[in-house]
């Protein structure tokens, strides 16, 4: 590699920059850098802050320092500032009492007024083995393009697991792209799965034994819920803060992210089925159905 060519000190007649960034280092540092690459140029560089800030700063480059001035500005005593307080690092949290209580407990609800259509949706989830079915809630603000509608229909259908999937084929009048699934799929489905067009309890769903897992495009409230009711979570981030949500709970091993192609972004049936099957029946994803138990608990 090169070696950086030495600044110049013919400085004299050059431009001379004042840098007094704001007092927190998450300013400070970015400042300090910045006057490192002017001075590259062979420019000068003051460097305003207080004595206690700039003697927290990172040691200047040998090459470097002849051109940047590090010059203390002393900080007066403001009223109600502790003492020494010179940048916002040294100021107390602004503390609360708070009690933790973890996630909010799950709602009960009376089974004497469920409804018909849950009592046809309880029937059919009675039917099931424990832990068995896959829930399958896309909702209107996360409704799936027709080719991602395709890619989960066959996944679902490659993962021979039973499935409650609840889907809205258009958001609503305005909406003109009306999203259809496979040819017969529902035909080739039938004694596993169920395809439900209209409203659906989720919390009752959610609470039933026979549900193993939750395919969701992991909405913060959706995510709340599944860990509420210990479901392990597959994921298929679609907006604003989903992919943010689903990197994090990864992480924690509480959730499976579907896998995607780097090259477009987009996922496969085969990735879908795998991923189902890898958190809802195989031994390798017991850590996914055991973190979440774990979190519910807390």
């Amino acid at each position: 590699m090169e070696s950086m060519p030495k600044p110049s000190m013919e400085s004299d007649d050059k431009l001379h920059i004042v840098m007094v960034p704001w007092l927190a280092f998450g300013h400070m540092i970015p400042f300090l850098e910045l006057s490192k690459l002017i001075a590259q140029k062979g420019q000068r560089v003051s460097f305003v802050s207080t004595p206690r800030n700039i003697n927290r700063l990172p040691k200047m480059p040998p090459n470097l320092a002849p051109l940047i001035n590090l010059v203390k500005l002393q900080f007066p005593q403001g009223e109600k500032l502790p003492e020494n307080a010179e940048s916002t690092a040294d100021l107390p949290y602004d503390k609360k009492p708070i009690i933790p209580i973890g996630l909010l407990p799950t709602t009960v609800y009376d089974s004497s007024d469920n409804g018909e259509a849950w009592t046809e949706i309880k029937d059919w989830l009675d039917k099931q083995s424990k832990r068995s079915v896959v829930y399958v809630p896309f909702r209107s603000e996360a409704k799936p393009s027709q080719a991602e509608l395709t890619e989960i229909a066959f996944g679902l259908e490659l993962s021979e697991l039973p499935f409650f999937w609840v889907l809205r084929n258009r958001l609503g009048v305005a909406d003109t792209e009306v999203i259809e699934l496979p040819n017969e799929f529902e035909e080739r489905t039938k004694e596993r799965g169920v395809v439900c067009t209209s409203w659906a309890p989720q919390l009752k769903i959610l609470s039933h034994d026979s549900v193993g897992g939750f395919l969701s495009h992991s909405g913060l409230s959706s995510v709340v819920e599944a860990i509420q009711f210990k479901k392990p979570l597959i994921l298929l981030p679609s907006l604003a803060d989903t992919g943010l949500i689903a990197r994090l709970l990864e992480e924690k091993r509480m959730a499976y992210l579907i896998p995607r192609e780097e090259q477009d972004g987009l996922f496969t049936r085969d990735s879908v089925a795998d991923s189902l099957r890898l958190v809802i029946v195989e031994d390798e994803g017991r850590i996914y159905r055991e973190k979440v138990k774990e979190m519910s608990a807390c």
